[in-house]
C-alpha cells in the first residue's frame, strides 16, 4: 500500500445609520428556569449547522440569526454537469446591508431577556470584557448579534481555549478591542468580521482567489476552535505586524505588506489577512514567495504556481493545529505509477511495459465507458506517450495518458481509490461532535471525453472542500465559496484526488 502523502515530504462606504443599541445590561440573578418550549423538528438537521447550547431558546436564537446571515434558498443544482447540489448558500457576508442590519437590531431586542440571563452567569471580569466588546461593535448590528448569540450558546467564556496562549474567545475579543489596530483598516471592522465568522463560519469565503486550501483551514478553525481563530486574527490585525506563533513546528505567520489595505477582492478583510498569510506560509516551505496581487506563488527558479499542493496542505495543517496529519493522494499515486513505467522504458535497452488504460470516452462525471485494455508502452518523451495495442501504435499527450492510466504491473489505481474512499468514510464517521469535517482535494468542473476536467479557463484544476457527512449514497461537504453542497458518492469518488485527516496526536519529532 502506498505510504501516503507524508512519505513524499521534503520540505521543512460608510455604514448605514442604524437604530441605537440597547442600554448596558443590568446584572441580575437569573430567575428559576421555566419549562423550555419544544425544539422545532429538524431545525439543525443540516450537514453543517454550528453546534449550539442544548437550551432550545438559544437554539431558536441561533436559527433566526442564521436566517439573517445565510441566504435562504431551496436546494438547487450548481448549474454544471457535475451533479453538485447547493443545499445552503452562505456566500459573502452583507456587511453593509441595511435590511439585514435592521433585522439584526430587531433580533437583538428580541433576545434581550435571554441575554440578561446568560450575562448574569459570567464572572465580573468576563462581564467587563463583554461590555467592552459590545461597545466596540455598537455600530455593527450583525456583529453585535453574533456576540449575543455566542453568549447564549455559552461559547464566549467556555469551550476550547486557544491552542497558543490558553485564552477564551471572550478574552481574545477583548484583546482585539483594546489593542491599536491597522492604520488603513478600522479596528471595529476587523472585530466585527471576526465575530460574524466565528458565529457562522459559512460566511468565510475565498471569493475569486485561488486560496481554497487555506480557506478550508480557516473555516475549520473558526468552527472547531474559535478562540484560536480570534487569537490569530488579533495578531494579524495588530498595529505593528509581528510574527504570530502557530501551534505546531515552531511555525509563525505575519501580515504581508500588501495586506495593509483592502485588496477589493470581495472577501472580508479578515479573510484577506488569513488567506494571504497562510499562502505565504505554504510558499515558504519551498523557499518561495506568495504574490498577493497576482495570487500566485513565485518559486526561487522564477516559476509560478496557483493554489497549493497536497504535500504543502498537509504541513500547513500540522503547523496550524499542532497535531499530526496524514493523508493519501491519487494524483501522487499516479506519479508513482508513471515513474514505474519510465524506469522500464528508459533502460538500456528499453523494456516495453504492459499497463492498463481506460480506452473509452469519459462522461461529464468522470465515469469511463467501455472496457479497460492492456497496452504496451513503448516510449514517453517530449510530453507524448507512445503505446501499442491490438489495433496498432498510438501516440497521445502525457496528460491524457495519465488520466486514462488504471494499472501498472505493481500498482492499481482503482484499488487505491477504493482504499482512500474507505479511509475517508472512516475518518468522517469518527469526527468528534461539532468538528468541521475532513478536508479533501477534488477534480473540479466537468470531465471531457478524454478524462480532463474543465472549470472556466482552468484545465485539470482542483478544489479543496470539507467533507462533513457520507450517507445514503451522497457526500455532503462545505465548499469554501460559502456553500453547503452534496453530490452522489460515485461522482465524488471519480473526483477524489487527496484526503487529509487529523491523527489527533503530537507531531513526530522528525518532521
Amino acid at each position: 500500500m502506498f505510504d501516503g502523502i507524508k512519505s513524499l515530504l521534503h520540505i521543512g462606504p460608510t455604514k448605514p445609520v442604524t437604530p441605537p443599541p440597547p442600554p448596558p445590561l443590568p446584572v441580575a440573578e437569573p430567575p428559576a428556569p421555566a419549562a423550555p418550549p419544544a425544539m422545532p423538528p429538524g431545525q439543525f438537521s443540516g450537514p453543517l449547522s454550528p453546534g449550539t447550547d442544548p437550551n432550545p431558546d438559544a437554539g431558536a436564537a441561533r436559527a433566526k440569526a442564521d436566517g439573517i446571515w445565510l441566504a435562504s434558498a431551496t436546494p438547487h443544482d450548481a448549474g454544471t454537469k457535475d451533479s453538485r447540489t447547493i443545499d445552503k448558500a452562505g456566500g459573502l457576508p452583507d456587511v453593509h446591508d441595511g435590511l439585514k442590519d435592521a433585522q439584526a437590531v430587531q433580533q437583538l431586542f428580541a433576545n434581550r431577556e435571554l441575554e440578561q440571563k446568560a450575562y448574569a452567569k459570567l464572572s465580573p471580569e468576563d462581564r467587563a470584557r463583554y461590555d467592552h466588546v459590545e461597545a466596540t461593535v455598537d455600530n455593527d448590528p450583525q456583529a453585535h448579534l453574533a456576540l449575543q448569540v455566542m453568549l447564549l450558546e455559552n461559547k464566549l467564556a467556555a469551550g476550547p481555549k486557544s491552542r497558543v496562549g490558553d485564552q477564551t474567545v471572550l478574552q481574545g475579543l477583548d484583546k482585539m478591542a483594546t489593542q491599536p489596530g491597522m492604520q488603513n483598516i478600522s479596528k471595529n471592522r476587523i472585530l466585527g468580521e471576526t465575530l460574524r465568522e466565528i458565529a457562522q463560519p459559512n460566511c468565510i469565503n475565498q471569493a475569486g482567489k485561488e486560496t481554497c486550501s487555506v480557506t478550508v483551514l480557516q473555516q475549520m478553525t473558526a468552527r472547531d476552535n474559535p478562540a484560536e481563530y480570534v487569537r490569530i486574527m488579533g495578531g494579524l490585525s495588530a498595529a505593528n505586524p509581528e510574527d504570530v506563533k502557530l501551534a505546531g513546528n515552531n511555525a509563525t505567520i505575519k501580515r504581508l505588506p500588501a495586506n495593509e489595505s483592502d485588496d477589493r477582492s470581495g472577501r472580508t478583510m479578515t479573510s484577506q489577512l488569513w488567506q494571504s498569510s497562510f499562502m505565504q506560509l505554504a510558499a515558504g516551505l519551498t523557499h518561495g514567495t506568495y504574490d498577493v496581487a497576482k495570487d500566485v506563488t513565485i518559486n526561487p527558479n522564477g516559476s509560478k504556481e496557483a493554489g497549493m499542493t497536497a504535500q504543502k496542505m498537509l504541513v500547513v495543517a500540522q503547523d496550524l493545529t499542532g497535531k499530526d496529519w496524514n493523508g493519501n493522494s491519487s494524483f501522487i499515486f499516479q506519479t508513482h505509477m508513471f515513474a514505474e513505467i519510465n524506469q522500464a522504458i528508459t533502460k538500456v535497452p528499453p523494456q516495453p511495459i504492459t499497463v492498463t488504460l481506460a480506452t473509452g470516452k469519459f462522461d461529464a462525471h468522470g465515469t469511463k465507458a467501455g472496457e479497460d485494455a492492456s497496452v504496451q508502452v513503448l516510449s514517453a518523451k517530449n510530453g507524448q506517450v507512445k503505446y501499442k495495442d491490438a489495433k496498432g501504435t498510438h501516440t497521445i499527450p502525457e496528460g491524457e495518458f495519465m488520466n486514462r492510466l488504471r494499472a501498472t504491473p505493481n500498482n492499481n489505481l482503482d484499488t487505491f481509490n477504493d482504499a482512500v474512499m474507505s479511509q475517508l468514510k472512516t475518518h468522517v464517521a469518527s469526527q468528534p461532535p461539532g468538528q468541521t469535517g475532513v478536508p479533501v482535494q477534488l477534480h473540479w468542473g466537468n470531465f471531457d471525453e478524454k478524462g480532463a476536467t474543465h472549470w472556466g479557463p482552468a484545465v485539470d484544476g482542483s478544489h479543496f472542500v470539507n467533507v462533513t457527512k457520507i450517507e445514503n449514497g451522497q457526500v455532503y461537504f462545505l465548499n469554501p465559496h460559502g456553500h453547503e453542497e452534496h453530490m452522489p458518492e460515485a461522482d465524488f469518488k471519480n473526483r477524489l484526488q487527496s484526503a487529509f485527516w487529523n491523527e489527533n496526536k503530537p507531531i513526530p519529532a522528525a518532521h
